[in-house]
C-alpha cells in the first residue's frame, strides 16, 4: 500500500477513535484516592474495605475487556477498510497492478546494469509500458516513477505477441492494466 494512503487511512482513524478521558476510570481513581476521607459509615455500608476492592478490581477487569473489545473491533474495520482499498485499486488499475508496479521498478533498477543488450531491452520496455523516453537517464526515471507510482497504469498498446490483456481491458501488454501514467502523453 502507498505510504501516503496508509497515513491518511491511519489518520482518519484517528481522527474518529480521538482520545478521550473515560469519566467512569477518573471517577473511580478520585473515589479510590479521596475512600480513606469518607465516614466509616460509608466503609462499611459497602461491605468495607474489601468490598470497596472488589468494586475497584470488578471496574478494571470490565475496562479493560472493553478495550480488547473495542481493539479488535477497529482491527476488524481496518481489515475490511483495508481489503476495500484493494479491491478498489484492483477495479481502476487492473487485476495485477502491484506485479506491474514492481515491474517496472525493477527494471528501473535495471537500467544501470553492465550489460548493453538488458539495458537495451529494459529501456524498450519502459517506453513501451510508460509512454516515457528518458533514455538510460536512470536519474530521471526514478524522479519520474516516485511522481507517478501511486496512479500509474500500462500504457495500452497492440499487435504485441502474447497480446491479452487483463481485467477486460483489450491492452496487449500481456499484464494487463491499461491507461496512462501521470504525465505521459495521451
Amino acid at each position: 500500500m502507498d505510504p501516503k494512503v496508509r497515513k491518511e487511512i491511519l489518520s482518519r482513524i484517528d481522527q474518529e477513535q480521538r482520545p478521550r478521558t473515560p469519566l467512569a476510570l477518573v471517577s473511580m481513581g478520585l473515589l479510590m484516592l479521596i475512600s480513606p476521607f469518607l465516614p466509616d459509615s460509608w466503609v462499611a455500608g459497602v461491605g468495607g474495605w474489601d468490598g470497596i476492592a472488589r468494586v475497584f478490581l470488578a471496574f478494571l477487569f470490565f475496562y479493560v475487556a472493553a478495550n480488547v473489545f473495542e481493539r479488535m473491533r477497529l482491527s476488524r474495520a481496518f481489515r475490511e477498510l483495508v481489503e476495500s482499498f484493494e479491491a478498489f485499486n484492483r477495479g481502476i488499475y487492473g487485476q495485477n497492478y502491484k506485479e506491474q508496479r514492481a515491474a517496472i521498478n525493477l527494471m528501473i533498477k535495471t537500467i544501470a546494469t553492465e550489460d548493453e543488450g538488458v539495458r537495451a531491452k529494459v529501456l524498450e520496455r519502459l517506453r513501451l509500458w510508460t509512454g516515457q523516453d528518458f533514455g538510460e537517464d536512470r536519474e530521471a526515471w526514478m524522479a519520474w516513477w516516485e511522481e507517478n507510482r501511486s496512479g500509474f497504469r500500462l500504457v495500452p498498446h497492440r499487435g504485441e505477441e502474447g497480446a491479452g490483456g487483463g481485467a477486460g481491458d483489450g491492452s496487449g501488454d500481456g499484464l494487463g492494466g491499461g491507461g496512462l501514467g501521470k504525465g505521459t502523453e495521451e
